[in-house]
């Protein structure tokens, strides 16, 4: 696997390899699109019989919340590229804990923002056919990683999927 870590992996190898294993679906992020050559991974997927489970990307709506609508506008549509109904979308990896902005909001205001943020994520997808899933995260300074305050943001976000990342729950619920 060093040359999918080193970016040298061909989509053919990657397919031909999930199919050896019985992966039946890919979970890939949005970059891994890109040097995996999306248009080529799509071929490769339909000739091992290997569909899409999702794209991931990382949208930093609490640290730059002015680049969101377009993070979430470039995610829907490599989602529509690829042909994949999920988008999956990680609210915390690349949220920087050292960011200004994010150590002055407050638990709660997190929580609202992405409460805004969530509502219009899944009314867009909605519209082009796809579906938005969460996935809990890992850091304990963001309102992402405790089972009450994920239910919390599903249950004012209706039709947003929680997709359970059982390593990162332990941070959060131990």
């Amino acid at each position: 696997m060093s040359e999918y870590l080193t970016r040298q992996m061909k989509p053919e190898t990657l397919c031909r390899i999930c199919k050896e294993n019985g992966i039946e679906k890919l979970d890939l992020l949005d970059y891994e699109l890109k040097f995996l050559h999306a248009d080529k991974l799509k071929s490769a997927m339909k000739e091992q019989g290997i569909s899409w489970g999702s794209v991931i990307v990382n949208i930093d709506f609490l640290c730059q919340p002015e680049q969101a609508d377009e993070m979430l506008k470039r995610a829907l549509e490599q989602c529509k590229k690829v042909e994949t109904g999920t988008l999956m979308i990680v609210p915390g990896q690349s949220m920087g804990t050292n960011s200004k902005r994010l150590k002055s909001l407050s638990r709660s205001d997190m929580m609202e923002e992405a409460v805004t943020f969530f509502r219009k994520a899944v009314a867009e997808a909605k519209s082009v056919g796809i579906t938005v899933g969460l996935e809990d995260t890992p850091q304990a300074d963001k309102p992402f990683c405790t089972a009450a305050e994920m239910k919390t943001l599903m249950e004012r976000v209706p039709g947003l999927r929680l997709i359970l990342d059982t390593g990162n729950i332990f941070v959060g619920d131990p």
